[in-house]
């Protein structure tokens, strides 16, 4: 489309009597152009920054959850370990309470039944 322009400002050119106003037309899509052109190349910068802060903030997420799994798998004996600690506890506990109510029960003398 912007091709068909340029052919239809340079072509009155050739038909123009006055070549100052086809030189003047010719400048004025020259200028067009070269905004055009200075758009492209901002948004292209602009699309490539946003294209390298994404690619960073890829890598900053992987290397987090990376982490956070390292961590993760540091840490499981220490888990691992005092789940088994609490179990034993708990066990512990259980048999006491086992006992306890295998126990003849006392009554108390201050009682009256």
């Amino acid at each position: 489309m912007l091709a068909f322009a340029l052919a239809g400002a340079a072509a009155p050119a050739a038909d123009d009597p006055n070549p100052a106003k086809a030189e003047a037309d010719l400048k004025a899509v020259r200028s067009q152009i070269d905004k055009v052109r200075a758009e492209m190349e901002r948004d292209a910068g602009r699309r490539d920054k946003l294209a390298r802060e994404i690619e960073e903030s890829e890598r900053d997420r992987g290397r987090r959850a990376q982490r956070a799994r390292k961590a993760q798998r540091a840490s499981a004996p220490v888990h691992t370990a005092r789940r088994a600690e609490l179990a034993e506890q708990r066990r512990g506990e259980e048999s006491v309470l086992v006992e306890r109510s295998r126990s003849p029960r006392r009554t108390d003398p201050r009682r009256v039944t």
